[in-house]
């Protein structure tokens, strides 16, 4: 046989020998995994295949690396996240116990059932006057209700998220859409079963960011984001990020890439709560990136149907020049609907002198044109945007005050901020006002 042809042949024998190894070796692996999945038992209890109680208690929570905690103060503390899941998870061993020493009890024909005093190995204060306790554990429970299903975001440790895209919007800002990962988790870090990650979402409500963590050059920078991703949206979400000049996380964000990973907990309350349709008039006054909690709500309002949103909308978003303006386009898309009874009004304002802007008049009747102008934020300026109904609201009578229910929101530098409050406070003796930090 020709030396060449024979040489072939082997190569492609030694090539096909391989595979079907690799093969052999994925079956195992793939038998393994179904058997494993097997013996995957509910939490809590249940009866098993010959009709027996038993009871599978969750796992104790798991203790944060030191190199999970910052060290920057944040709220909460990934330690004090775990503080929090330990009692909780001590109130769910303890009527676990309780319910099934009861129901064993009721079960006599059962064969051995544990019963609590023959479980030892759980560390658990048997005090039964713990109400304190058993109210902060509901609460805790309200709190993070989100993790009883497929939750991609942990408050008490860091995951990564890829970067899938990195759009640079203006001279300053990037937009970064992250891939959402798939997690096994649950209340005890349970889960059985495969996440598909473009049905997932964040689940970042309003009222919550993220954090994002970056080690610069030793030192641990947490910095945090709104996330600007409609509710319904799944398998991503976006946030907006500014730099500045010489500006260490800057420089981080700066050097990020496609495929790059983000190391993001949360979600954080954000210190402000709100439902959509929970008042008559919602007034959102910000500056600078302070329009993304802003947008947040906006995006939530939209998710509701007509019925169930908040009746009239105004938005007062102050820059220093038009191309720092964010989400123009996108809020402009969100307010352009015309009904009858209800009010959408998105102003801009420009606050350089220097700048080139089209600038708008209070008076014309196109939104459009009226929605910037070339002024700074001041008292005279909300009353003359505000409506009059708002403004007369401390001489109103109890009726028109409750057609006339409010909520306003400020968010910005804290300069910005101060001036803001005292004008809606001081000036128009409006007080149902939230700052969001």
């Amino acid at each position: 046989m020709n030396p060449i042809v024979q040489k072939y042949l082997e190569e492609v024998s030694a090539i096909k020998s391989r595979l079907k190894a690799k093969r052999q070796a994925d079956t195992v692996i793939w038998k393994e995994e179904k058997s494993n999945e097997k013996k995957l038992l509910p939490i809590g209890i249940y009866y098993d295949e010959d009709g027996e109680l038993k009871l599978n208690l969750p796992k104790e929570p798991t203790l944060p690396d030191l190199n999970d905690c910052c060290k920057n103060g944040c709220t909460p503390c990934v330690f004090d996240v775990y503080r929090d899941e330990v009692l909780e998870h001590q109130c769910r061993i303890k009527e676990l116990l309780r319910d099934f020493e009861n129901i064993s009890l009721s079960a006599p024909s059962s064969k051995s059932i544990p019963l609590r005093s023959q479980i030892t190995s759980l560390r658990i204060d048997d005090d039964d006057g713990d109400d304190d306790d058993e109210s902060r554990r509901k609460k805790i429970e309200n709190e993070k209700s989100k993790n009883s299903s497929i939750f991609p975001l942990s408050l008490k440790t860091y995951r990564n998220f890829a970067i899938l895209e990195k759009m640079r919007i203006n001279h300053n800002t990037f937009q970064i859409v992250c891939k959402v990962n798939s997690a096994k988790i649950s209340n005890n870090d349970y889960y059985n079963g495969q996440a598909d990650n473009e049905s997932l979402s964040l689940k970042v409500g309003v009222g919550e960011h993220v954090l994002i963590r970056t080690n610069i050059n030793g030192k641990i920078i947490t910095k945090a984001f709104t996330p600007i991703t409609h509710p319904n949206t799944r398998g991503t979400f976006t946030l907006l990020i500014k730099t500045y000049q010489n500006h260490e996380p800057s420089i981080y964000f700066n050097r990020l890439r496609v495929g790059d990973q983000l190391s993001i907990r949360g979600p954080i309350k954000s210190g402000f709560t709100y439902s959509p349709g929970s008042c008559n008039y919602l007034i959102m006054i910000a500056a600078g990136s302070g329009i993304t909690p802003m947008y947040q709500i906006l995006l939530h309002e939209q998710s509701m149907s007509l019925g169930k949103q908040t009746r009239h909308i105004f938005l007062i978003y102050s820059n220093h020049t038009s191309g720092d303006i964010w989400l123009k386009r996108e809020i402009d898309d969100i307010f352009d609907f015309d009904y009858p009874d209800r009010t959408r009004r998105a102003w801009y304002l420009i606050t350089d002198p220097g700048a080139k802007v089209i600038q708008g008049t209070l008076d014309s009747p196109d939104p459009q044109v009226t929605n910037i102008l070339h002024e700074r934020l001041t008292l005279s300026l909300l009353k003359r945007i505000l409506p009059h109904s708002i403004l007369n609201l401390n001489i109103a009578s109890a009726a028109l005050e409750e057609l006339t229910s409010y909520k306003i929101f400020i968010c910005g530098p804290e300069s910005f901020n101060t001036d803001i409050r005292r004008y809606l406070k001081d000036g128009l003796l409006l007080n149902d006002i939230q700052t969001i930090n």
